[in-house]
């Protein structure tokens, strides 16, 4: 994890580590995203979201999610539309 302000580090993918570059386009991304989480009016979806940043499983936000399978898919793709 890095900490705030840190804008580079160290993660590890599949036993094997990687370096972990965060630019101005990222940072422009991270910006939208806490914009679009901000103005949600919907309280689920704001848990859905923060629990999608968080890196959490598929399974486990759909288990406190009020919504079926296949709209919890489509929630997840409109939300990745408004991103870019």
């Amino acid at each position: 994890m890095l900490k705030k302000g840190q804008r580079e580090g160290f993660v590890r993918v599949n036993n094997r580590k990687e370096r972990l570059v965060i630019d101005e386009e990222m940072l422009a991304i991270v910006e939208i995203i806490n914009e679009i989480v901000q103005q949600e009016q919907t309280q689920w979806l704001k848990e859905f979201y923060r629990q999608m940043l968080k890196g959490e499983k598929d399974i486990y936000i759909l288990i406190d999610c009020p919504v079926e399978r296949g709209k919890y898919y489509e929630t997840k793709k409109r939300f990745f539309n408004k991103i870019y």
